[in-house]
């Protein structure tokens, strides 16, 4: 494994801890994703507020996801560290 490998899956990971969320598995697949993560969240929010994360990371690029409410997006935000603009 290299040194950028090993330093993205230890960011991920914190960034997972911090959030209370955990990785049950890992699949690497071929096609329109490169690979989907299996987790254990405290609900859909955390899961969305790492992908936002990991996003911003420069490491993933994916379709956006528009809230349905000023709420969510609000907490969603916060879950990922994301600055209001």
């Amino acid at each position: 494994m290299d040194r950028r490998h090993k330093e993205r899956l230890q960011s991920c990971k914190a960034k997972a801890d911090e959030l209370g969320m955990t990785f049950e598995a890992i699949n690497y697949t071929q096609g329109i994703y490169d690979f989907i993560d299996v987790v254990e969240a405290s609900d859909t929010f955390v899961v969305l507020g790492f992908s936002i994360w990991y996003a911003k990371q420069g490491l993933a690029k994916s379709p956006p996801c528009r809230p349905s409410t000023k709420r969510q997006w609000r907490k969603r935000c916060s879950l990922s560290d994301l600055k209001r603009e």
